[in-house]
């Protein structure tokens, strides 16, 4: 009989593309489905499956302990976005909640290395790249880089602003990080608004906004889009989709602020404009991260928005992942290894499955769970039009179409 996997895909359009290509890798040997947040705890007690792959460790604790005989697998899905040894810390400090997961994939050689630096076990570590990069780096290999792309992409990076359930900024206002963090929102959407409003009078592009994972896509639309005449509306479009790397590769060039969005869109080729220094957050989006540094360093600087038309009709594709990027993939992500993170997973995943000896547990029927998901989602949508924003549905938010060549070439 195969073993049973949950996949809790623990934001949509973050750890929806990863969820979803490592369900097509595994389901071949293993009965996979991949949830929703809100879903998730009703397919722990009714589907009963043998194995949980989570992209998050919070959870793994209270997993072990509600449900002692089902094995947990961490897959990184923050690879890169922090420090090399901010994971191995965090173990150090919470080494019950390490206890709790039976197999880690980690990003790269160096994060065992962490491990082992900090005084923790390695045995259950494996490395497998980055998930979130593997359709950059297929769409790197597949897509020729063209002038004549029409579409300028612009990164929303709003999430404390823009909650993606649709609540309100003070909700997020508990202590002076938050606080720092949300001036830094506040002070990037006003250049955000303004560079929007450029674009629209000053050329004839079209514009697709892309909303932080953890942001609401339907606010955009309502606060944002709507507040603009029809000629001018008709210009923008939001997208949703699960997968960046498929609509990175389609921009002429992608407008943000620090976020690891110029990591991927880099990959695919396309160039990527920053605008804090007209915000005035670099420095402290600088001081955030190294990756952010790296960001402002390899990215175009915009000084002025009045700059933006001559940048936009000046800039080339780029040919060649910049070296300092290049050389944090390889630290990071294992990126001198070729094979792809979740083809690298899905072995680790059905190696540790071999050994394993999985009683036969009696669940709900696989297209009973699938439909039950379906009526959920819906359900708890009609409540809340925000839900989709976080939690994946596959009805909702359906396959990306390149995927099928991606798994042709896997």
């Amino acid at each position: 009989m195969k073993s049973k996997i949950l996949i809790r895909a623990h934001t949509a359009r973050r750890d929806g593309a990863p969820a979803v290509l490592l369900k097509k890798f595994l389901e071949s040997e293993n009965s996979v489905f991949v949830s929703s947040v809100i879903n998730f705890n009703y397919f722990l007690k009714y589907w009963r499956p043998d194995i949980v792959i989570i992209f998050t460790v919070s959870i793994a604790l209270d997993l072990r302990k509600k449900f002692p005989n089902i094995k947990v697998i961490f897959v990184d899905g923050e690879v890169i976005q922090y420090g090399i040894d901010d994971l191995a810390k965090f173990f150090k400090d919470n080494v019950k909640l390490l206890d709790s997961i039976d197999l880690l994939l980690l990003g790269s050689s160096n994060h065992i290395s962490a491990f082992k630096k900090n005084g923790l076990p390695i045995n259950k570590l494996k490395v497998i790249g980055n998930t979130r990069f593997d359709s950059a780096r297929f769409y790197s290999n597949l897509e020729k880089r063209s002038l004549q792309k029409k579409i300028i992409g612009m990164v929303g990076a709003f999430p404390l602003l823009n909650h993606h359930e649709g609540y309100p900024a003070i909700r997020s206002l508990k202590n002076k990080a938050n606080l720092r963090y949300s001036v830094a929102q506040i002070s990037n959407f006003y250049v955000f608004r303004e560079i929007l409003e450029f674009l629209l009078n000053e050329t004839n592009y079209e514009i697709s906004i892309r909303p932080h994972p953890s942001e609401s896509s339907d606010n955009y639309k309502t606060f944002v889009i709507n507040k603009y005449p029809k000629a001018l509306r008709s210009r923008i479009s939001v997208d949703s989709t699960i997968d960046f790397s498929s609509w990175a590769k389609d921009l002429k060039v992608l407008i943000s602020s620090s976020s690891t969005s110029f990591v991927e869109s880099m990959i695919v080729g396309t160039p990527v404009i920053n605008y804090e220094s007209i915000s005035d957050q670099k420095i402290f989006f600088s001081k955030y991260a190294e990756l952010f540094r790296i960001g402002h360093k390899n990215c175009h600087q915009l000084g002025k928005i009045k700059d933006l038309k001559k940048i936009i009709s000046k800039i080339k594709p780029i040919e060649i992942i910049p070296n300092q990027l290049k050389k944090i993939l390889i630290k990071e992500c294992d990126w001198n290894n070729s094979e792809l993170a979740v083809s690298r997973a899905s072995k680790y995943i059905n190696e540790f499955i071999k050994n394993e000896n999985f009683r036969i547990k009696l669940g709900l029927p696989f297209f009973i769970v699938s439909l039950i998901d379906n009526l959920k989602f819906y359900r708890n949508l009609k409540k809340n039009k925000h839900i989709h924003n976080f939690n994946y549905n596959s009805r909702y938010h359906g396959y990306p179409k390149p995927f099928d060549e991606f798994l042709k070439n896997k």
